[in-house]
């Protein structure tokens, strides 16, 4: 889609919407993960990303949310390994 890496980065683009090779879509994603099942190590405690107040709010192509920080990351290492994978930002 973008004939050099410093364009798609300047698209704005989520890496979900770029069409890279490897990476999943956000179609692949929704068939093949539940993403609000997706385990985050906060406070010392595991939670699903659906029991977060901001989760509901964000989209799967806004990387400035955290649903799409994390359908970025799941769309990067796959769905078999996100399922086993504990998320922690600290």
């Amino acid at each position: 889609m973008f004939p050099a890496p410093l364009e798609a980065v300047a698209s704005g683009l989520s890496l979900l919407e770029l069409g890279m090779p490897g990476v999943m879509s956000s179609e692949e994603i929704a068939l093949q993960l539940d993403l609000d099942e997706v385990r985050l190590l906060l406070r010392g405690a595991v939670h699903r990303m659906k029991d977060l107040v901001s989760w509901d709010g964000g989209s799967v192509v806004d990387s400035s949310s955290l649903k799409g920080l994390v359908a970025e990351f799941v769309a990067c290492i796959g769905p078999k390994l996100a399922r086993e994978v504990l998320v922690s930002f600290s």
